[in-house]
Parts: C-alpha cells; sequence; structure tokens
C-alpha cells in the first residue's frame, strides 16, 4: 500500500469492532454482581488488550518482513516485540497494575509509531487509524481503571 493509498476495503470497520470487547468487557465490568465477576471480566479484558498489543507489534514485523520498506532500522524489529511483551507481564499482574501497564503500552507504542517510525514505515490511512482506535481503547482502559478495576481486590 502506498502512502497515497486509501485503506484496504474493510479495514477501517474491522478496526473499529476491534475496539468492541473492550468497551463491552469494561461495560460489563460496571454492572458485574460480584468482585469475582468484575475480576474475570477484568482477565478478560487484559487477555484481548495482550492479544491486541501482539497484533499491534505484528504489524510492524509484516512490514519488516515484506520488504515494502527500504528505510528499516535495525531496531525496528527489536522494538516490534515490545508490545507483545508488555502485554504478556499485563496479564500476569494484580489488575489494576495490568490495566495500567496495557494504557502505557498502549500510548508509548502508538507515540514511537508516529513519532519514531510515521510514514517511513506506515501508510498515512493507517496512522490516521490507529490514533482514531488508540485514543478509544485509551479511554476504555482509563475509565475501568478508575472505576470497576479500582474495587476489584487484588485477588477475588
Amino acid at each position: 500500500m502506498s502512502s497515497r493509498e486509501a485503506l484496504p476495503p474493510g479495514m477501517r470497520t474491522l478496526g473499529y469492532l476491534g475496539v468492541v470487547p473492550f468497551a463491552a468487557l469494561g461495560a460489563a465490568m460496571f454492572v458485574a454482581h460480584d468482585s469475582l465477576a468484575a475480576h474475570r471480566l477484568g482477565l478478560g479484558l487484559l487477555a484481548y488488550g495482550c492479544a491486541i498489543l501482539a497484533f499491534l507489534g505484528a504489524v510492524h514485523w509484516g512490514v519488516l518482513l515484506s520488504g515494502a520498506s527500504g528505510t528499516a532500522k535495525s531496531s525496528d524489529a527489536l522494538v516490534a516485540v515490545l508490545p507483545a511483551a508488555a502485554g504478556a507481564v499485563s496479564v500476569v499482574l494484580p489488575l489494576t497494575d495490568g490495566v495500567g501497564l496495557q494504557i502505557i503500552s498502549l500510548a508509548a507504542f502508538w507515540l514511537y509509531e508516529h513519532r519514531s517510525v510515521s510514514t517511513r514505515l506506515l501508510p498515512p490511512p493507517y496512522l490516521v487509524l490507529r490514533r482514531e482506535l488508540t485514543v478509544i481503547v485509551l479511554a476504555v482502559l482509563v475509565i475501568v481503571l478508575f472505576g470497576p478495576a479500582s474495587g476489584v481486590p487484588v485477588r477475588a
């Protein structure tokens, strides 16, 4: 995809559908009937967030493996594994710490994409979609962090 092309058909829709589990699990945590149910929903939220973090890093691996970018740096592949590693750590932490780590990881990787990588590796339409989706997911996670997650015992 050149920087002048639009996203492939359906990608924008699928991207927004990818936000639904964050929103649904976060909302369910607010109405959970007890702390155990809220904790389980929170673990589901963390697991999904871990998968999304791995996916974001995999996008970079795909770009690098395609050879489409002649401007790749040796550090690009290394940085691309960091979201998955952070996601894996987040699922073994207490719920509030895991949500906090995912907030930091999503924000930091977004910042890396927009400041260090930008159009050197990624097309502008992808960067716009990433910004939109990241803002929504970060908002959901912050609401969960200071809402239902804050009331869930560390060991539910």
